[in-house]
């Protein structure tokens, strides 16, 4: 959704004020992240304090300066693609020089608490302020959770939960691992009762939305260790499966020659036709119609 400038809904607005808020999440009821696309003009940004952990995305240039150590401003640069963290707390007094856009992804401190409850492995150190860094992983999360709300978010809760999860676990561990280091872990497979339960629950949910804390509490286990031993069981995300289970019964119903393609993609669970036919080409390599034409 667009808003004006200034708009009071956009619960990030004191981080960036005064700026317009592009698009935002805040309309699909997400848990745990809320994500907004903002324009922020040259001036200043007084000292504020948030209680969200927020990763900033730079979509253009950036230069300006912050308020350091004793009140000293220290001058800041970040090209297209840079990245900042602002932890829950303070965030200092900000001057942009000039016009710049920013991706916002604010994880609720309730949220990053359940997910860092959940790890094997406690992090050595609690996230800082980093005005300035590089992380492909944290970008590219990012980036589809930002598409996915520029859509509308035609993919469901389930995609962006998984998306949310994997972006609060790198948040956490940001600076707990040496580059290039590789960890070895060895995960078991759902117990077959347990994977066949929620094989059931996925296959009566195309038509309504579902979530990842939903399914990991159908067998007992944490959203991560849930997504691991998922992926052991299946080769498979949730969301990967729910795709795919989802397509193999709209190439089931597309035989069915008296049903409109509009309805087969809500009786698969789709937002709309035109959701069906760009999911079903990405998987098959033809349009739902022409693969009714060749059956």
């Amino acid at each position: 959704m667009a808003s004006n400038a200034n708009n009071p809904s956009s619960r990030l607005a004191h981080l960036t004020c005064p700026s317009s808020v592009i698009h935002s999440s805040e309309s699909h009821s997400w848990e745990g992240p809320l994500v907004e696309h903002h324009r922020i003009p040259e001036g200043e940004r007084i000292e504020t304090v948030t209680d969200w952990h927020v990763l900033w995305l730079w979509t253009t240039s950036y230069s300006g300066e912050y308020a350091g150590r004793g009140g000293r401003f220290v001058r800041c640069s970040k090209g297209r693609g840079a990245l900042t963290v602002t932890p829950v707390g303070p965030v200092p007094t900000l001057h942009s020089h000039k016009a710049s856009e920013v991706i916002l992804c604010a994880l609720d401190s309730c949220y990053v608490g359940s997910i860092l409850s959940e790890l094997d492995r406690q992090p050595i150190a609690e996230p800082i302020i980093r005005p300035n860094f590089q992380d492909s992983a944290i970008r590219r999360l990012m980036a589809l959770l930002m598409e996915e709300v520029g859509a509308g978010a035609p993919s469901g809760k389930l995609y962006a939960d998984s998306l949310a999860h994997a972006l609060a676990i790198r948040y956490l561990q940001l600076g707990e691992r040496a580059p290039n280091q590789i960890v070895h872990s060895s995960v078991s497979a759902l117990p077959p009762h347990a994977l066949k339960r929620v094989l059931e629950r996925i296959e009566g949910s195309f038509q309504s939305e579902i979530s990842l804390a939903s399914l990991a509490q159908e067998v007992g286990y944490s959203r991560g260790h849930f997504l691991k031993m998922f992926r052991t069981s299946t080769g498979l995300t949730p969301h990967r499966y729910l795709v795919n289970r989802r397509i193999d019964h709209a190439r089931s119903l597309l035989k069915r020659r008296e049903m409109n393609i509009i309805d087969v993609a809500a009786n698969c669970g789709f937002s709309s036709q035109a959701h069906l036919t760009q999911v079903f080409r990405a998987y098959l390599g033809v349009t739902p119609a022409e693969y009714r034409r060749t059956q």
